[in-house]
């Protein structure tokens, strides 16, 4: 399993600039083998509705924007390297049709990130929940909550993927016991 978070400055990736990726790796039963975190400095400053966004004022001293392609590159290699992991693999995030917009749009030849990969949307997983009333809405916080999982880096990059994680195997263990 590939877990990924982007934080964005806003959903369209025409518009909006990636300013964290996070990539873990887990194995089948959810121990995690591998993971990968870089912030980016936008390439022009945020505004105050981006930040209120974000709920952030952090001054991003980190790799520039226009190292994005090689960061990508650099994840790839690091949570994608044949010669330590099996090649089979799901992707798991929060946004996912956001997130492969904006790899897609950030990768030099424009080509899909996870080539060939299914993608699982856990927000999509958990509409039976929100159906059902077990969670008051199909966001990342109502889950967080309901699996009692707490994040202890919110509204970054790392900290959404690492609680994606935990989220993504309370749910998983929760369909396989009900």
């Amino acid at each position: 399993h590939v877990f990924v978070d982007l934080a964005v400055t806003h959903p369209n990736p025409g518009i909006g600039q990636i300013i964290g990726i996070a990539v873990v790796r887990t194995d089948r039963k959810g121990k995690v083998l591998e993971s990968f975190s870089e912030q980016v400095k936008p390439t022009r400053d945020l505004s105050t509705e981006e930040k209120r966004h974000l709920h952030t004022s952090v001054e991003y001293t980190c790799i520039s924007a226009d190292s994005l392609p090689d960061v990508i590159s650099s994840m790839k290699r690091c949570i994608l390297d044949s010669r330590r992991y099996d090649s089979s693999y799901i992707v798991i995030a929060t946004h996912a049709d956001i997130d492969r917009a904006y790899f897609k749009a950030h990768t030099v030849d424009k080509t899909e990130v996870f080539a060939k990969r299914s993608w699982i949307d856990i927000l999509a997983l958990s509409w039976p929940m929100c159906y059902t009333d077990m969670i008051s809405d199909r966001t990342f916080d109502s889950l967080c909550k309901h699996f009692e999982v707490i994040n202890t880096a919110p509204d970054t990059a790392m900290g959404d993927c690492e609680a994606l994680v935990r989220v993504y195997w309370a749910l998983m263990t929760r369909y396989k016991t009900d």
